[in-house]
């Protein structure tokens, strides 16, 4: 179908009402027409109406091939929204489980950004108690020692995973399994411990 489009000449970077091209309502499983449309001129780095380029929002989707392609083409892979956020920041803010794949193509450059609020990936993948995505992101650079002072009190990954089942009055034992897991995978890769 976006063959026969493109034959009669369909404008590639033409937006909808809410400013997406079909670069941004791009699927995951249409890797091949994704590349048809670059091909053809479609822009990389055209903005919705929300400010999100198509590489923001396969971040958002979780989906590293789209990402892949859009980063073969050139595409700037440190895009951020109207809050500043990167890809990387925003897929671990909205995403518990984020794919290996997506985190790694996301990190180049970005790996220690901060959010608004001062959290960085690895102090929000602590919020999460995500020891998977701890580890990648430790893998990657992330440094566990940086403290955000824009917080009500001054906090860094480590001290992030404590309070979080420090400060909870019922705290399943899972919870407190991966919280002290996350804990040794932060002071393995050299994190404080002593708290901010």
């Amino acid at each position: 179908m976006i063959e026969s489009l493109l034959v009669a000449g369909a404008d590639v970077n033409k937006a909808n009402l809410k400013g997406n091209t079909v670069l941004h309502l791009a699927d995951e499983e249409v890797d091949r027409n994704i590349r048809k449309l670059i091909l053809a001129g479609a822009e990389l780095e055209v903005r919705n109406a929300d400010g999100l380029t198509p590489l923001l929002l396969a971040a958002d989707r979780g989906w590293p091939d789209v990402i892949n392609v859009l980063k073969e083409h050139g595409a700037d892979m440190s895009p951020v929204d109207h809050d500043a956020n990167t890809g990387l920041l925003r897929i671990l803010e909205k995403n518990n489980k984020p794919k290996e794949g997506t985190l790694r193509l996301l990190a180049f450059g970005n790996i220690n950004r901060k959010t608004e609020c001062g959290m960085t990936p690895l102090m929000l993948a602590a919020k999460k108690l995500n020891n998977n995505t701890l580890r990648i992101l430790l893998e990657l650079g992330a440094e566990p020692n940086i403290v955000n002072t824009l917080s009500v009190q001054a906090c860094t990954a480590l001290s992030v995973v404590l309070n979080k089942v420090m400060t909870k009055r019922h705290v399943r034992n899972d919870d407190r399994d991966v919280a002290l897991e996350c804990a040794d995978e932060l002071i393995r890769h050299n994190a404080f411990v002593s708290l901010p």
